[in-house]
């Protein structure tokens, strides 16, 4: 083995080069990067040490224990399946999306016939437990109108997956939550204000309102970026699916609806009888 020209370091016969170092400087924020160039013994201790640690897993045999080999295997699944994900982008870059664009009229007709989706509109943002019975949700009502503490509630009490948050639902806008719920949130009148017990068919709520702000409408100029890329999005998806059967005409594509198996078996049923 030819020794490198630009090594730094040695570890036993195995060469550390200046090229690895470089590699991993660029791993670092740029910021990083000028004081790690400064003071390049860090990052040569640092190929150094690993390169023990690998060659002493070597002495070990730890590339023949079964626990290394299962997550070996396992790494080898994903890299294959990443290769696959990969070879497909790849394909869907060369021949769908290379083909689509979007032109300033395809924008300004979809704003000019969707203007409702860019008037303003009034954001509400939300805490609420979710509990089983009607009883449950009482109790909780009654302790919340008591100022107790409505995040440490919700994590006390609601079933909801927002309970880790203190039962924070973020911000929404009107037609995006179930009718009851959203009935009870967009009655509230101010910022603290707590509801009575809400009935949905995910159980029983309680909702604190936690803040109210307006959504100015968004002219044309403001909302064109946002159309390219829901126009762009949307004629990729089409023009996908239409490649996909185009090319479904030259391969032959056939799903297991469980016919074949019904009549294999009664090809051994019958098989067995004849042999009786």
């Amino acid at each position: 083995f030819q020794k490198p020209k630009n090594w730094v370091a040695k570890v036993n016969g195995n060469y550390i080069t200046q090229d690895d170092v470089d590699n991993v400087l660029k791993e670092y924020p740029q910021e990083a990067q000028q004081q790690l160039k400064s003071n390049p013994s860090i990052l040569i201790n640092q190929l150094v040490n690993q390169e023990l640690l690998y060659q002493e897993a070597k002495v070990e045999g730890i590339e023949n224990q079964e626990d290394y080999i299962e997550q070996i295997n396992k790494l080898e699944k994903q890299l294959e399946n990443s290769k696959r994900q990969l070879l497909t982008n790849v394909l869907i870059n060369q021949k769908v999306v290379s083909s689509i664009s979007i032109n300033s009229d395809e924008i300004k007709q979809f704003y000019d016939q969707n203007k409702s989706q860019f008037d303003a509109y009034e954001q509400r943002n939300a805490r609420h437990i979710l509990v089983k019975t009607g009883k449950e949700a009482l109790t909780v009502y009654n302790k919340a109108i008591a100022k107790q503490d409505f995040s440490k509630l919700a994590k006390q009490y609601s079933i909801d997956p927002t309970s880790d948050n203190g039962g924070d639902l973020g911000w929404f806008r009107k037609g995006q939550l179930v009718p009851e719920f959203e009935k009870a949130v967009f009655n509230l009148s101010r910022k603290g204000s707590i509801s009575k017990v809400v009935k949905t068919s995910f159980g029983y709520h309680v909702i604190k309102l936690e803040g109210i702000k307006k959504v100015p409408a968004q002219t044309f100029d403001e909302s064109k970026e946002q159309i390219k890329k829901f126009l762009y999005n949307q004629k990729q998806s089409v023009s996908l699916q239409q490649y996909i059967e185009d090319i479904k005409k030259e391969h032959n594509v056939s799903l297991n609806t469980g016919d074949e198996a019904t009549q294999a078996d009664k090809e051994v049923s019958q098989v067995d009888s004849q042999k009786k």
